[in-house]
């Protein structure tokens, strides 16, 4: 399906941009976001076809797979066996999108392209006429923007944002991390899509869960506050503050893995045996990048490394003796510098370490 071909009404009578339309899902939202970056130049007959749909008064047919081309059929038999009568001729609103439809023959293209009995005038009317009344009774002045176009609220390497969401949930995102959502929410749901770790407390709305999409989870709540952590090299873990939220694998059609967390809760994504584990958590530790304290739990080398080079926006170049790869390495540090923390480090775990600009080298 080339959509970069379509027209306003090709659109219109697409089955997949109607369902967009009237009933979006994630899929869909991220499809047409992703074809909008690659076709700017459809925005405007996108923009036109949902306007039609939005404000058509009547539920539209729903053809299914051969359908439409059996009506054509049906009216080329048609027009055949009335020959004697008087054609009328039809001037669609884009030849190349109601006519859709292969000729069978060169000669009857060109001889007969354009005219059709009354009985083909008719059943083409009947479709094209809800979309001709409601496109032209479409306010013109609205200037509201049609499309929702996700917006993306990101924190660079080495810093965190403080930000809030239209309906009023508060977010803190942890360096590299960033969240996707819509400038305005919808009137039955809220979703957003997290990539690394966020704090939220959720403005309480029980017409509206609040739902975070991150990595292979989806986390539902009505008024709480909880920090997810869906960093793409790591399991997605969800950690329940205060409240109560539900989390589920995503696309898991009889919802067979989900969890109902209470506060000091958490769910953790077992990629191996695709289930929740859950377990207690320590909400110190949990929260404490909010207030600028770096945190290391038992962390092996390359947590250890990964984490440095989100929280200080650098690059660790390791250079290490095979000897020297196993790390078990905890501790705290409080708005230190990386300087201050890799002395720390270097003295339990026994290297040394250089840092030239944005590059940090460990060795033996």
């Amino acid at each position: 399906m080339d959509y970069s071909k379509y027209k306003t009404e090709d659109f219109v009578l697409d089955p997949e941009f109607r369902k967009w339309v009237k009933d979006p899902n994630k899929q869909h939202n991220l499809f047409w976001k992703a074809f909008l970056e690659q076709h700017p130049e459809k925005l405007g007959e996108v923009n036109d076809a949902r306007k039609i749909l939005l404000n058509t008064p009547w539920e539209l047919a729903q053809f299914k797979e051969g359908e439409m081309e059996n009506l054509w059929e049906t009216i080329d038999n048609l027009t055949e066996k009335m020959e004697t009568l008087k054609a009328l001729e039809i001037v669609p609103i884009n030849s190349e999108s109601f006519l859709h439809r292969t000729a069978k023959n060169d000669s009857k293209q060109n001889t007969g392209k354009h005219q059709f009995s009354n009985i083909a005038a008719i059943l083409i009317l009947a479709i094209a006429s809800s979309y001709i009344l409601a496109f032209f009774t479409i306010d013109k002045n609205d200037k509201d923007p049609i499309i929702p176009i996700l917006k993306t609220t990101a924190a660079p390497l080495g810093s965190k944002l403080h930000f809030m969401l239209p309906d009023g949930t508060k977010v803190i995102l942890n360096a590299g991390s960033d969240l996707q959502y819509y400038p305005n929410f919808t009137d039955s749901i809220r979703e957003v899509y997290l990539s690394g770790e966020g704090y939220f407390e959720v403005q309480k709305d029980t017409a509206r869960p609040f739902i975070v999409h991150s990595g292979d989870l989806a986390t539902t709540a009505l008024g709480t506050s909880f920090n997810i952590a869906a960093y793409k090299e790591y399991p997605t873990e969800v950690a329940l503050l205060s409240g109560s939220v539900k989390v589920m694998l995503e696309n898991e059609g009889k919802n067979e893995n989900k969890t109902i967390l209470t506060p000091g809760k958490l769910a953790k994504y077992d990629p191996i045996n695709n289930k929740l584990i859950t377990s207690s958590f320590s909400p110190e530790k949990v929260t404490a990048w909010q207030n600028g304290t770096l945190v290391l739990d038992r962390a092996n080398k390359q947590e250890a490394i990964d984490r440095l080079e989100r929280w200080y926006g650098v690059k660790i170049q390791d250079h290490l003796k095979k000897n020297q790869q196993k790390w078990s390495y905890s501790g705290s540090f409080n708005n230190q510098s990386l300087r201050n923390v890799l002395v720390v480090m270097s003295y339990s775990l026994k290297f040394d370490f250089s840092i030239k600009k944005d590059t940090v080298h460990i060795f033996n």
